[in-house]
């Protein structure tokens, strides 16, 4: 057999696929030779599948070229080779092609491929596909663009609109996030909620999600808080004791305790609170709040305020809310005013005592001493005011003086005084005259009538130095018309200032000073000699004296018919 394969020449004119194969070259019917025919023609159409069918911006998608190579016969192997056209960018590998983090800008982009074998034969071009990535959600917004709203109870909410860049469109739908899961309000990009409850209050989510991937998703929260108005439900009051009462109408209290209360107030925004009566209004109370229960202090109240107070709650949402309760508030007596505390009276007449006081309960009077007057107590206007009332009969002198009055109920007692004087006309000693000798003086006056009141007299002097004194309680009988004392212990050649004082029942005067000065040594042998013309002198001024009183008495006498 023949190693020459030039010498092996065979021709075939338009060979196909049918010409392939081993050719045998014969010699006398023995194989001199062979050759094999290989036929072979461009690789088929490429195929280009890629993954994911819908690719994302920021993702990746990768492409994948096949090809088959057309040659016979088939078991012959060939290499083949990819390339890929339209390609802005990626990486090759083998017959794959991936693109790393897509762009919206590479929408539009054509990618397609070519398959190519050692012998240089080329394929046609493959299908192309066309880059359009998918987006969203991105960029969700409110409009308006709150994060929280205040809106009130029974109004509307809303339409407040959500919006988000999406390829192709993402489906919205608006929850509200409860305690264990989100509940489904709307099923669109429109939030609203026609006369809004207060349970409906809450975090609104608009949840935006891709309608190819569910895993694509965004989201934008809004604070809806729904403002209402207050509603008192329980209400608690205690005093220092600590005893609560709860939703009392009436409630006892003494005068020096301090009440709190404790209200359970349903509200948004947190109320004020304003505590009033028909007597009083107080600025709004200041509180501690834990969870509902909104705690005070009331202010100090007095029995003067005893009555129904309401407790009022507001929010500036209209209506608000308020509790009444009639607060019984007792006191021991106090306030007390008296008419008079000085009364001027007579023997044989009746005075009326009238005072008012302040009491819750009412007050018991008695006197300190015993006296056999009776008190009347009668209601006022209102139930913690009294008038209190007791006719004073003056039997005699002895009923003059001071009287103590007790006004009292179970908190304690509160003690007044009148004084009830005797009526008349009270003038300081009159007419007073001082006869100065060597060591003595004789002081001289006319005693002024009371209307038969007893009245002592004090003889009071001074040298305006360390001689100074005062007489013993000189008593008064107005069988005499004037009244005369000597003071004695004097010294030599002093100037005194004398003063006559008189002590009644109606209180205490002074007469004028009157001035005398002692004689010096060398004048005592002519005082002597002129004694008996001052014993002379004397007896005529007292005769004078006793003349001036008469008329004086005759004067006052008339004088005191006309005294109030």
């Amino acid at each position: 057999m023949t190693k020459d394969f030039q010498v092996i020449n065979i021709t075939i004119i338009r060979a196909d696929k049918t010409d392939a194969g081993l050719y045998i070259a014969e010699k006398n019917k023995n194989v001199d030779g062979c050759c094999l025919l290989v036929v072979t023609t461009q690789p088929k159409k490429p195929t280009l599948t890629f993954h994911p069918t819908h690719p994302f911006v920021d993702g990746s998608i990768t492409f994948i070229c096949n090809s088959t190579v057309q040659q016979w016969p088939e078991y012959i192997y060939q290499n083949m080779s990819y390339q890929y056209f339209g390609n802005p960018r990626g990486d090759i590998d083998s017959n794959s092609l991936t693109l790393q983090r897509l762009t919206k800008s590479d929408k539009g982009v054509r990618i397609s491929c070519k398959a190519s074998v050692d012998q240089g034969k080329v394929s046609s071009m493959s299908d192309s596909f066309i880059l359009d990535p998918y987006y969203g959600p991105d960029n969700v917004v409110l409009k308006p663009a709150y994060t929280a709203i205040n809106v009130t109870e029974g109004t509307t909410l809303g339409p407040i609109l959500c919006t988000a860049a999406c390829y192709p469109e993402c489906i919205f739908r608006w929850e509200l996030n409860r305690t264990k899961s989100n509940e489904v309000v709307f099923s669109n990009k429109f939030l609203a909620v026609a006369d809004i409850k207060k349970n409906q209050s809450g975090i609104y989510r608009c949840h935006v999600v891709h309608s190819y991937d569910k895993t694509h998703m965004s989201g934008r929260d809004i604070a809806v808080n729904v403002q209402y108005s207050p509603k008192i439900r329980a209400l608690w009051l205690s005093d220092k004791n600590e005893t609560y009462v709860r939703n009392p109408t009436t409630y006892s209290l003494n005068e020096d305790v301090s009440l709190k209360m404790t209200l359970r107030i349903e509200s948004y925004p947190d109320p004020q609170l304003v505590l009033s009566s028909s007597l009083v209004k107080f600025p709004p109370l200041k509180y501690t709040k834990s969870d509902t229960n909104f705690s005070s202090k009331l202010p100090t109240l007095t029995c003067e305020d005893s009555g129904n107070f309401t407790i009022r709650a507001m929010n500036g949402i209209k209506y608000g809310d308020n509790r009444t309760v009639n607060l019984i508030i007792s006191c021991k007596p106090k306030n007390v005013t008296v008419e008079y505390t000085k009364i001027k009276t007579e023997v044989n007449t009746s005075e009326i005592i009238m005072m008012h006081v302040v009491s819750f309960p009412v007050p018991t009077v008695e006197w300190c001493r015993e006296t056999g007057f009776q008190w009347t107590v009668q209601k006022d206007k209102y139930d913690y005011r009294y008038r209190i009332q007791s006719k004073v009969h003056m039997k005699s002198k002895d009923d003059f003086g001071e009287y103590g009055i007790n006004i009292c109920n179970r908190l304690g007692c509160n003690v007044q005084n009148v004084i009830l004087t005797p009526k008349g006309h009270f003038i300081s000693p009159s007419n007073v005259y001082v006869v100065c000798k060597s060591t003595t003086a004789t002081v001289i006056w006319i005693p002024d009538l009371i209307g038969g009141y007893s009245e002592d007299f004090y003889v009071q002097y001074t040298d305006m130095g360390t001689n100074n004194g005062s007489s013993n309680r000189i008593l008064y009988n107005d069988t005499y018309q004037h009244m005369v004392y000597v003071v004695d212990g004097l010294h030599l050649d002093r100037r005194y200032h004398f003063t006559v004082l008189s002590v009644s029942v109606l209180g205490l005067l002074k007469s004028e000073t009157v001035e005398c000065f002692t004689d010096v040594a060398y004048q005592l042998e002519n005082n002597r000699a002129v004694t008996g013309m001052l014993a002379t002198g004397i007896a005529t001024l007292v005769v004078g004296l006793t003349a001036l009183v008469a008329a004086t008495v005759f004067l006052i006498r008339n004088r005191e018919l006309y005294l109030p």
